[in-house]
């Protein structure tokens, strides 16, 4: 359709590439830029009007963005250059880019259902400004509708569940079949599909529902469908596991402690900041003058393994010593804590045995032994987090708030610094709050006046 290679359009959908294919594959999708917030087309002309407008020269704006006075030129003459550039200049003029169909008039309006420069404040908003927050009362599907495409970079909720609760202002979750509301829930969530940025992340956290004695799957029902909707990966199925809670009134089944907690995305080369989520790794030690691992292993257990080892020969009982003690120079460097020795003979493989499916397997045949280092930096934590359910002020008017502690993790790994954390059932504004503490941007939708106000109150918002 674009006659671009395949390679190009890959580059050009992970954000690398020039201008002027960007505009032909665009065109192909019957699609063009447009910056949001200033009511103009997206092009060269555009940009040069808005720098104008801040009185800012070309130079100033060259000097910058680090790219030179030529590069500015061409790209507000011809708008020629390179997708980064053009990112870089936009962030310096504060304009959010966004797509629009083609034939469709820019509108300086961001929003049909809001009247004020909320929304505008948080497109507007820099990586360096305070956090911005725009709360939008109504139906979270007809809002999202009218949202640009592509514009958030991670979406964060909890969807009301499903005949639990009454939610101030009804909407979804008082299906009378949960075919009806699963077919609500995957409507709302194409349209997080569509405004969400292509490396952002969406998470749900959703909880099942026991209707005439069974469970009827919601959640896995849920995220199958989204990915037969939109293609979604799925990275990680969370359990929030609830310390604490409510007692177990039933006498024939076993209490109910946790939740789902889903994480998926658009495409394979998604943002994902390990370092701001790693788990401060526990130190090696000393015992005594004798250097320790962090788990307590000394080198001469280690040497003393290896000498005990029957299925090594001389050769690799000599290169895993020489190895063992590389690895407690770097402990005692500080490049390094923690360690395990696998020796054949004496531990099977860390994941398999399969030659075939595992490098490991491999590198035990062949050498005889390997080193499994633990990351320096701190491991990842796992897929169950131990936290007490939601308990601040506000629960007399809302029953069903999760915890402030759940949504650190998702925004600091998915959401960067100064990026837009959507949540379309926003509530009493948990999400925002969390968003808000740590340096992001946010916006949030609900149906319910009463739920926007405690989230105004919340957030420190004027009224």
């Amino acid at each position: 359709m674009s006659g671009l290679s395949v390679p190009t359009i890959r580059n050009l959908e992970a954000g690398k590439g020039n201008l002027s294919s960007l505009r032909t594959y665009l065109t192909s999708l019957g699609l063009k830029l447009h910056w949001l917030g200033a009511g103009e087309s997206g092009d060269g002309q555009s940009l040069a009007r808005r720098r104008q407008k801040l009185g800012v020269s070309q130079r100033a704006i060259a000097q910058r963005i680090n790219v030179s006075h030529r590069t500015v030129i061409a790209l507000e003459n011809d708008f020629r250059g390179r997708i980064d550039t053009l990112d870089r200049c936009l962030s310096e003029l504060r304009l959010r880019p966004t797509l629009k169909p083609i034939g469709e008039q820019p509108r300086d309006d961001i929003n049909s259902v809001q009247t004020d420069d909320q929304l505008l404040s948080v497109w507007n908003a820099s990586r360096n400004d305070p956090p911005q927050m725009a709360l939008l009362h109504g139906d979270a599907l007809d809002v999202m509708r009218s949202m640009p495409t592509a514009i958030v970079d991670c979406i964060m909720t909890s969807p009301p569940y499903w005949q639990q609760r009454t939610y101030a202002g009804g909407g979804i979750g008082e299906e009378q079949s949960v075919e009806a509301y699963l077919k609500d829930l995957r409507a709302v969530f194409k349209q997080a599909h569509r405004v969400l940025k292509p490396r952002g992340s969406l998470w749900i956290n959703i909880d099942d529902t026991y209707h005439q004695r069974s469970m009827q799957g919601v959640p896995w029902r849920l995220i199958l469908g989204m990915v037969e909707d939109c293609g979604w990966s799925i990275r990680n199925d969370v359990i929030w596991r609830k310390s604490g809670g409510a007692l177990n009134r039933a006498d024939n089944r076993f209490g109910h402690r946790h939740e789902h907690l889903f994480h998926l995305v658009k495409q394979d080369d998604y943002h994902f900041d390990a370092d701001a989520v790693r788990q401060y790794p526990t130190l090696a030690r000393l015992d005594g003058e004798v250097i320790a691992t962090a788990t307590g292993v000394t080198m001469e257990a280690c040497l003393s393994r290896i000498a005990d080892a029957t299925d090594l020969n001389n050769d690799e009982r000599c290169k895993a010593t020489e190895a063992v003690k590389d690895a407690f120079v770097d402990i005692a460097k500080g490049l390094l804590h923690d360690f395990r020795l696998i020796i054949r003979g004496q531990n099977r493989v860390t994941h398999s045995d399969s030659q075939h499916t595992s490098a490991r397997a491999t590198r035990l045949v062949r050498d005889g032994f390997y080193l499994l280092k633990y990351d320096p930096r701190g491991s990842l934590s796992g897929d169950v987090w131990t936290l007490a359910p939601e308990r601040s002020k506000g629960r007399d008017l809302h029953y069903a708030a999760y915890p402030e502690a759940l949504c650190e993790k998702p925004i600091l790994a998915t959401c960067p610094i100064g990026g837009v954390v959507l949540d379309p059932f926003v509530g009493s504004g948990t999400t925002l709050a969390a968003a808000q503490r740590l340096g992001r941007h946010g916006i949030g939708i609900d149906l319910s006046e009463e739920y926007l106000k405690l989230a105004t109150d919340r957030l420190n918002l004027p009224n």
